[in-house]
């Protein structure tokens, strides 16, 4: 029997308070790598064995995958993995091609997203389909899902199989729902924190539990990992939608104050609804059914933003996720490695892109 990935609660905290804006403190990688310390080694390794795992005849598969891995990202999912790994003592053959699993099928997911989106900017870079075409990348992404699906495979327990299947539907199925969102000002939150948990927190959540089943942990820590992964997915992109109306391009990576343009209705966008007045709502919904958003209307809505104070708002309700993140972890004693993630649940809090 296959345990359930059950529906993630919403809490807030109160008088929390979260700092906006750039901070010289809390700079993400340097904060995650000090996180990650205890396993730098093994995220090395991994490195160079993950290409070794992705295989194509073709030469525009060999140029797209060299160059998806000649540039690591922050490398979320293999250190939740390999730090859950730790957490219940697992060592076994499939530490390494399992932690690369997780990355395999968000870089996959990425290159599907960049094509629907028409996104031309990730990580500072050209986006793959502006450069082999869409052609190319989509197949490159369904070769990359194959691969991560045969090494979930060979480690024999079906449940990894499936569980990893069942996240591959949801997040294509939040994709749709987003689509089917688009432009839609009447999105209610229900809706839109199921998208983020599918589209994001389901992967998390799946790459942490993936440990627990590889240690054949109990199914009490086996559903504490799942929730504790899903909970840093949903802290990690309400932050993400909270940076888009206060970070630059060059900050993260990718094109940012673009999720209103391309009809995302994320949290800071849902809350306004209920903050500013009928006659600002008006010019929202002017803006949301403007054909393109020129300088000034973009302008406009920031200053809506500021004014109602969105973003600190938005990251003081990520806080709730990454509280219940920590909270779940008390199914294991305390250990150096339960202090690691309970650490990177909180600093996930400080990211500024």
């Amino acid at each position: 029997m296959y345990r359930t990935q059950g529906p993630i609660a919403i809490t807030m905290t109160e008088e929390v308070h979260i700092p906006v804006g750039p901070s010289k403190e809390a700079k993400p990688d340097k904060v995650f790598h000090e996180s990650f310390a205890a396993i730098r080694d093994d995220l090395a390794r991994l490195e160079t064995l993950a290409p070794t795992y992705l295989v194509s005849d073709a030469q525009s598969g060999k140029e797209i995958i060299d160059y998806l891995c000649s540039q690591v990202g922050k490398q979320i999912r293999p250190a939740l993995f390999l730090l859950s790994c730790r957490l219940v003592q697992y060592k076994g053959q499939h530490l390494f091609p399992m932690a690369a699993v997780g990355e395999f099928v968000h870089n996959a997911s990425l290159l599907h997203d960049d094509i629907i989106d028409d996104s031309t900017l990730r990580r500072n870079r050209p986006t793959p389909h502006t450069l082999w075409g869409t052609e190319s990348a989509v197949l490159v992404g369904d070769l990359i899902y194959s691969t991560a699906s045969e090494l979930m495979a060979r480690t024999g327990i079906m449940e990894i199989v499936a569980s990893y299947a069942k996240a591959i539907r949801q997040m294509s199925d939040g994709e749709l729902m987003q689509l089917d969102q688009l432009y839609d000002l009447d999105t209610d939150l229900i809706t839109y924190l199921k998208i983020v948990n599918y589209k994001t927190a389901v992967l998390l959540g799946t790459v942490c539990k993936t440990a627990g089943l590889l240690a054949y942990c109990s199914d009490e820590q086996v559903e504490a990992l799942y929730q504790y992964g899903c909970c840093i997915g949903m802290s990690f992109q309400i932050i993400d939608d909270a940076l888009d109306y206060l970070s630059t391009a060059e900050d993260m990576g990718k094109a940012t104050r673009a999720d209103f343009k391309n009809g995302k209705i994320t949290y800071p966008i849902i809350i306004l609804r209920e903050s500013c007045s009928s006659e600002e709502w008006k010019l929202v919904k002017d803006l949301n059914e403007s054909s393109k958003l020129s300088d000034q209307h973009q302008l406009d809505l920031l200053n809506l933003v500021e004014k109602y104070d969105l973003v600190s708002k938005t990251l003081e309700f990520a806080r709730g996720f990454t509280e219940q993140a920590k909270a779940s972890l008390l199914a294991f004693p305390a250990s150096e490695e339960r202090r690691s993630l309970e650490k990177i649940a909180h600093e996930l809090l400080l990211r500024t892109v």
